[in-house]
């Protein structure tokens, strides 16, 4: 279904943005597909008590591999600074995470994960997959990788 060409008119607000393209329809649908994902696996770790403002620092930090700076955590979930700080306090007040002074600068701090927080994840992860399994259920192998390596191409152009 393509977007209606006169959204907003009612309003008296007409979107110049809004042309109703093929890019207009694609851009619409990633940002719908990620708060819908988003609000999936909320769904399932509803029961272990977490929230989106929990899990997703856990899972960036997990998926990173390697420490991040409090600047790399917050660019990464696309949050402010402050923002951030808050969510640190919350997340170290249920020892989930520790922040190490890093070598040379006092100023800055490496989110590490702890040992609670590995279990955590070890129980989030197969919750998340089949978030994801149900999700991508009705398309194939070769569906799958056409997507993934048009959305990296998108990726790859808006970084520069």
């Amino acid at each position: 279904m393509m977007t209606d060409l006169n959204a907003g008119v009612a309003t008296g607000c007409p979107d110049p943005l809004n042309d109703g393209s093929v890019d207009e329809e694609l851009a619409v649908l990633m940002r719908d597909l990620n708060r819908m994902m988003r609000a999936a696996v909320d769904r399932r770790l509803e029961p272990l008590g977490l929230s989106q403002a929990q899990w997703r620092p856990l899972l960036v930090l997990h998926r990173a591999g390697q420490p991040l700076t409090q600047i790399e955590l917050a660019r990464q979930l696309d949050i402010e600074a402050p923002t951030l700080v808050r969510l640190l306090d919350r997340l170290e007040r249920k020892q989930w995470i520790e922040r190490r002074p890093i070598a040379g600068d006092r100023r800055i701090r490496h989110i590490v994960l702890t040992a609670s927080a590995c279990e955590l994840i070890r129980t989030i992860l197969p919750l998340v997959r089949a978030v994801r399994d149900e999700a991508f259920a009705d398309l194939d192998a070769d569906q799958r990788l056409a997507c993934l390596r048009a959305l990296q191409q998108v990726r790859d152009r808006l970084r520069g």
